[in-house]
C-alpha cells in the first residue's frame, strides 16, 4: 500500500474508532439536553458505517491490490450516509457539511481527478437532493434548534439558497485544493527523486572513476616495481661485469707484463747472438787472414 492510501487506512480506522463514538457521545449529551436529535436513527448510521468502514478496511487488508477504488466507493457510500446525516441533523441547519469537509481533504490527497470530481458530484447530488426534499414537503424537516427558520419561509429563505451553494462550494474548492496540494507534493518528490536518482548516479559515476583510477594506480606502481626490479638487475649485472672487466685487464696487463719481459729477454738474446755471430766473423776471417800469410787456401 502507498503512502496516500496509508493515510486514508489510517484515517478511516482513526474515525472508526475515535471520532464516530465522539460524535455519538455528543449526539447523546445533546439528545439528553434537551436537544431533539433522532439519537436511534443516529446510532444505527453510526454503527452501519462502523460495521461498513470495518468490512472495507479488512478487504484492503487481505487485498491491497484494490485499495484506491474500495476506498473510492467507501466515500461515495461515506457521501450518502451523509446526506442522510444532513437529514436527520437538521437539514440546513446541520453540522454534517462542515464534518464532511475532512471526507474532502481525505479525497484530494488520495484520489484521481476522475474520482474527485465523481465525489464532488455525489456530494453536491446528495445535498441538494436532501434539502430539496425538505423544501418540497416530500419529506418532513427535522427541526433541531426552534425559531432557528421559520418553516413557512423555508424554502423561499436566501438562507436556504445560500448556505447549501456555499457548503457545495466549499467542499468542491477543499477537495481540489488538497488534490492540488498532493500533485504539487508529488511533483516535488519526483524532482526529489529525479535529483537522488542523478545524485547516485554521478556518485556512481564518481565510484567507477575512483575505482579506474585506483587500478590505473596499481598498474603502474606494478610497471614502475617491475622497472625498479629491471634497474636492479641491471645495477648488478653491471657491477658483476665491472668486476669482470677489472679482472680481465689485470690478466691483460700481467700478460703484457710477461710479454713485454719475453721480449726484453728476446732482444737480450738476440743481441747476444748477433754479437757471437759477429766474432765469429771476425775471428773466421782472422783465421783465413792467417791461413793466407802461411801460403795456405783459406778455410772459410
Amino acid at each position: 500500500m502507498n503512502s496516500d492510501l496509508r493515510i486514508i487506512h489510517q484515517m478511516t480506522v482513526v474515525a472508526r474508532r475515535a471520532l464516530f463514538p465522539l460524535l455519538f457521545i455528543v449526539a447523546l449529551v445533546s439528545y439528553c439536553s434537551g436537544v431533539p436529535y433522532p439519537l436511534f436513527t443516529l446510532t444505527v448510521m453510526l454503527g452501519v458505517y462502523a460495521g461498513i468502514s470495518f468490512i472495507v478496511v479488512r478487504s484492503i487488508s487481505a487485498r491491497p491490490d484494490s485499495s484506491r477504488e474500495k476506498y473510492f466507493l467507501l466515500l461515495c457510500f461515506n457521501l450518502v450516509l451523509g446526506a442522510l446525516a444532513i437529514y436527520y441533523t437538521g437539514g440546513i441547519e446541520s453540522f454534517v457539511p462542515q464534518a464532511l469537509m475532512i471526507v474532502a481533504v481525505l479525497t484530494g490527497l488520495t484520489m484521481s481527478l476522475g474520482q474527485i470530481m465523481t465525489i464532488i458530484l455525489v456530494h453536491s447530488v446528495s445535498y441538494a437532493l436532501v434539502l430539496a426534499l425538505e423544501a418540497t414537503g416530500i419529506v418532513p424537516h427535522i427541526t433541531i434548534f426552534p425559531g432557528f427558520l421559520d418553516p413557512a419561509v423555508y424554502s423561499r429563505s436566501r438562507y436556504f439558497l445560500v448556505i447549501p451553494l456555499a457548503n457545495i462550494l466549499s467542499f468542491a474548492a477543499i477537495t481540489l485544493n488538497a488534490y492540488l496540494a498532493a500533485r504539487l507534493l508529488e511533483k516535488r518528490e519526483a524532482q526529489q527523486r529525479s535529483l537522488n536518482l542523478q545524485l547516485e548516479q554521478e556518485a556512481r559515476q564518481l565510484n567507477d572513476q575512483t575505482t579506474e583510477k585506483a587500478a590505473l594506480q596499481r598498474e603502474l606502481d606494478r610497471q614502475v616495481a617491475a622497472l625498479q626490479a629491471v634497474k636492479d638487475r641491471l645495477e648488478k649485472m653491471m657491477v658483476t661485469r665491472e668486476g669482470e672487466l677489472k679482472d680481465r685487464i689485470n690478466e691483460l696487463e700481467a700478460i703484457n707484463d710477461r710479454l713485454t719481459g719475453n721480449m726484453a729477454e728476446s732482444e737480450r738474446a738476440i743481441k747476444l747472438a748477433v754479437r757471437r755471430e759477429l766474432e765469429l766473423i771476425e775471428m773466421e776471417n782472422e783465421a783465413n787472414e792467417l791461413l793466407a800469410r802461411l801460403g795456405r787456401a783459406p778455410k772459410y
